[in-house]
């Protein structure tokens, strides 16, 4: 009997005798990829199949699955079928790179498979309605669809090793603040997780042979992201390895939040303070989403104000003006903190602020200070000049 030369499907001869029984044999392996299979862990036939009842067979199995690893088996006619099947000759049909993008639905995860040229395994496949919050393992995963306030869960089965690629689309992501995608490692010593959330952005997780080590993260066309087995992150190009739980290596960290405050001298100096003019130094907050074409699109800008500055300018002339040196120690001896700096009822230490404006807040206290100093320095040298004179009248 001839068949399809990737598939086994067999085909009908030139004037064969009862074609219809060729015929149907087609039609059951075509039923076979599109009705979907029971689940893809089962590696021995079960005991009391009927009829229509696949699997995509296990790894090493056996009995009338033996030497169909990865391939579909559908139960037909009191005997088991294969996708692929045979060649002309008889032979299996290895199921392999020839086969990539071969997909079938999975009743046992509620998701498809989808069989990856690299590595040579079926991988979870993600293209549809997603509502709730959905786990699939390894593999190569895209979401292109939407996710209304739901989340995907990327989570490593007990095989995570030697993978090609994780592809995680979240571009589509919508609806509650928690949106978004975890890669999580259940089963690893130590266990880890990776959230994304909110903005969308493509992740390409590299290969790796061994995700309980570490796995690496590249977020864009340059740069890499490494989290390691001890909770770090570390940043390509940075010294001294990955520094332990929640902390961050990095060449450099940069905040959008640390803002000028030479303001201060300009109240000081000037007694006036132009605010368009440090405005101006704020930059405005872009954001872009990629189109289907991979592109950069802007989707929204955020026009910025120097809030900073307001914030000083509303305590200049009041009774704890920050350039009034007696008004400054008022403050801190009634208020118990600078003027700049939060205070302790109101400050949520869980909340916390960014490194940004804590960097700007301290900023302008050191500012505020060498404004005092220089007050200090000039009463200092009054007070020289009138001892000076004093002992020259007091002098015979």
């Amino acid at each position: 009997m001839t068949t399809t030369p990737d598939l086994g499907i067999p085909e009908l001869a030139q004037a064969q005798s009862t074609p219809e029984i060729t015929h149907n044999e087609a039609l059951i392996l075509l039923q076979a990829l599109d009705n979907g299979v029971i689940n893809a862990t089962t590696t021995a036939p079960p005991g009391s199949p009927v009829d229509g009842d696949s699997y995509i067979v296990g790894a090493s199995a056996t009995g009338a699955w033996s030497g169909y690893d990865n391939h579909i088996a559908i139960y037909y006619n009191g005997g088991w079928r294969f996708v692929p099947g045979v060649d002309d000759s008889g032979t299996i049909i290895s199921i392999d790179a020839r086969h990539e993008g071969l997909r079938i639905w999975n009743r046992d995860t509620e998701s498809f498979l989808i069989w990856s040229g690299s590595p040579l395994a079926w991988v979870p496949f993600y293209d549809q309605q997603l509502t709730t919050t959905s786990d699939v393992t390894f593999g190569i995963v895209v979401v292109s669809k939407e996710i209304p306030g739901g989340q995907l869960v990327v989570k490593s089965g007990s095989n995570v090793s030697n993978f090609s690629q994780i592809i995680i689309e979240n571009e589509h992501l919508s609806g509650t603040s928690g949106a978004g995608f975890i890669i999580r490692n259940l089963t690893g010593s130590p266990s880890w997780e990776w959230r994304v959330t909110g903005s969308p952005i493509v992740y390409k997780i590299r290969d790796h042979t061994n995700l309980d080590d570490k796995f690496t993260i590249e977020p864009g066309p340059t740069g890499v992201i490494s989290f390691e087995n001890n909770g770090g992150f570390l940043m390509e190009g940075a010294t001294g390895g990955a520094q332990g739980s929640g902390t961050i290596n990095a060449t450099g960290v940069y905040d959008d939040g640390v803002l000028l405050t030479c303001y201060v001298f300009d109240q000081a100096l000037d007694q006036t303070v132009d605010t368009d003019k440090w405005d101006a130094k704020v930059p405005d907050r872009s954001f872009y989403r990629r189109d289907e074409n991979d592109e950069k699109r802007l989707v929204r800008t955020e026009v910025r104000k120097h809030e900073p500055l307001r914030k000083f300018l509303q305590r200049v002339g009041s009774k704890h003006d920050p350039l009034d040196l007696d008004a400054y120690a008022a403050h801190w001896k009634q208020k118990r903190h600078l003027t700049s700096m939060p205070n302790e009822k109101n400050f949520n230490p869980e909340n916390g602020m960014s490194t940004g404006e804590w960097i700007q807040r301290l900023v302008e206290t050191v500012e505020i200070q060498a404004v005092h100093i220089e007050t200090l320095n000039h009463r200092t040298k009054l007070m020289k000049r009138k001892l000076t004179d004093l002992e020259k009248r007091l002098t015979p």
